[in-house]
């Protein structure tokens, strides 16, 4: 049985502590994603330029920048009701030192402009058979093409220049 996620007929998730505006536009943040930002956050960064990069609700770009108080955060997606959810979001909890960029991956950012990139991109095979219990939430934000990676593709080609690694 398929039933509607709970958080889509609530209109709300909790994240990391935050509660989130989330609808079928974006993606219902998990708890595994939380481990991301665990990582991130236990680097002891701060006074950096990060992106969240495929922001969907804004969950991680909103965590980064109520924790890393001295950085600068884009939140960066291509889908503008993406966006308009992450802004309503960002907006609520008060995060005050981020922006949000409508933009195709990284393709917004010039050469040595970024010092961290936080991503959670879509990475399931086009072809996976789990996609059936995911029918509620956006394919755009699950799909990574035929073999999952074509996102991660993308990212690291990019992350080369923004991130100043062009010898790697």
């Amino acid at each position: 049985m398929n039933s509607v996620p709970l958080d889509y007929i609530l209109k709300n998730s909790n994240f990391y502590g935050y509660n989130f505006h989330v609808d079928e536009n974006v993606l219902i943040p998990r708890p595994e994603t939380e481990l991301i930002l665990d990582y991130v956050i236990d680097m002891g960064i701060n006074n950096k330029t990060i992106i969240d990069a495929g922001t969907g609700s804004g969950c991680i770009g909103a965590v980064l920048s109520k924790v890393l108080t001295d950085s600068n955060i884009y939140a960066i997606d291509n889908n503008i009701k993406a966006i308009e959810i992450a802004q309503y979001n960002f907006n609520k909890l008060d995060c005050r030192n981020i922006q949000i960029v409508l933009s195709d991956w990284l393709s917004s950012f010039g050469a040595n402009s970024i010092d961290i990139i936080v991503s959670n991109p879509p990475y399931i095979k086009a072809d996976d058979p789990h996609l059936d219990e995911l029918h509620y939430e956006p394919k755009s934000a699950l799909i990574g093409g035929k073999n999952g990676l074509i996102h991660f593709d993308k990212i690291f080609f990019d992350a080369k220049s923004v991130l100043g690694l062009m010898d790697i």
